[in-house]
């Protein structure tokens, strides 16, 4: 005797909600968290280009895989079925001892024990066994009705009915995708804005020191004459000291006879070309004993400073690429204006 009967043609919608309530939660994390950590790799830019860029599209499709996983297999399904012409009423008629799937490719019986899950959501119960998965839409009962199939299934299989919401879990996946670019946009920049930073370095020359604030993104490197101290993003800072002596023997080789004074290495410069010789020296009320120009040199954007002590001058020079003038003009000041020097 039949107790229930089902009569439905399935939707996408169905089968759609059926792959969402049947998928297991520990690999989606796994794709959730591999994608992130990818995404991460890709926006730090550690690896080269073309490494950034595997990484940036593996992330793309690990993530968008985690959201929208459940729509694209239903919606392969969907299709299988519909070119195979099996989008046909389906017909399960539950009696005591066993239930009965007809449908027009063919007739199936099972035993009740042969049902090791059953699902619910707001539109649907699945019944899943070894070999077959059923999805019962609750609106298609034409004898009995869902909830008492509800409390019948449960006695039948003697197995707890656990429900979900599709839709909620759809929510719950876009909403960790967005969460978790926007950490990795997150940590990323926060670990970028670190290296801004700045810290004090020493650059010494002999008893010379010069300390200056630097941002951590710069980095020592081996120096020789005057190679740079310190590069890191295309930046670079030097920093080299001339005693009197070294200074007088300067001029005396060039026959450029002026007195040991911060102004007359000033004009020194600019004759030798190593500034532009229509440049302009700026002094700093602040700071005594000092003058710096800004200037345009090739594809770079300059500022050097002269720094006069007791014993000698100090000569600084910080170089950026020409096109981010505008943000290292007023860094580069900055930079100047930490520095201290101690003979």
């Amino acid at each position: 005797m039949t107790t229930f009967e089902i009569v439905a043609v399935l939707d996408k919608g169905n089968y759609r909600d059926y792959t969402e309530a049947r998928a297991k939660r520990a690999p989606r994390l796994a794709q959730l968290l591999v994608g992130t950590v990818l995404l991460v790799v890709a926006l730090t830019e550690v690896l080269p280009w073309h490494g950034s860029l595997l990484c940036l599209i593996s992330a793309a499709l690990l993530l968008l895989w985690f959201g929208l996983s459940s729509h694209l297999l239903a919606s392969v399904r969907w299709r299988r079925r519909a070119a195979g012409e099996k989008l046909l009423p389906t017909t399960y008629r539950f009696a005591d001892t066993e239930f009965t799937r007809e449908h027009p490719d063919g007739t199936a019986k099972h035993r009740y024990r042969e049902i090791t899950q059953v699902l619910e959501t707001e539109e649907c119960f699945f019944l899943r066994g070894a070999q077959f998965g059923y999805i019962l839409p609750k609106g298609c009962f034409t004898v009995g009705n869902a909830a008492a199939f509800r409390s019948f299934i449960a006695e039948q299989t003697g197995t707890t009915i656990r429900t979900c919401s599709p839709q909620k879990n759809y929510r719950r996946r876009a909403t960790a995708v967005l969460v978790a670019v926007v950490l990795a946009v997150g940590m990323v920049t926060a670990t970028r804005g670190y290296t801004y930073l700045r810290r004090p370095v020493t650059i010494r020359n002999g008893e010379a020191a010069c300390t200056l604030s630097l941002p951590r993104f710069l980095e020592e490197t081996p120096s020789f004459g005057i190679e740079p101290h310190y590069v890191g993003n295309g930046i670079t800072v030097s920093a080299e000291f001339f005693s009197h002596t070294q200074l007088q023997w300067k001029f005396d080789n060039t026959k450029f006879n002026k007195p040991l004074t911060l102004a007359s290495y000033a004009a020194f410069e600019q004759q030798q070309q190593t500034v532009p010789e229509k440049g302009e020296w700026v002094s700093d009320e602040n700071v005594e004993n000092e003058v710096y120009m800004q200037y345009a040199q090739g594809a770079e954007y300059v500022c050097t400073v002269l720094h006069w002590t007791e014993s000698g001058c100090w000569r600084l020079e910080f170089t950026c690429p020409g096109e981010r003038q505008d943000t290292y003009y007023n860094r580069f000041d900055l930079w100047r204006r930490s520095a201290t020097y101690t003979e």
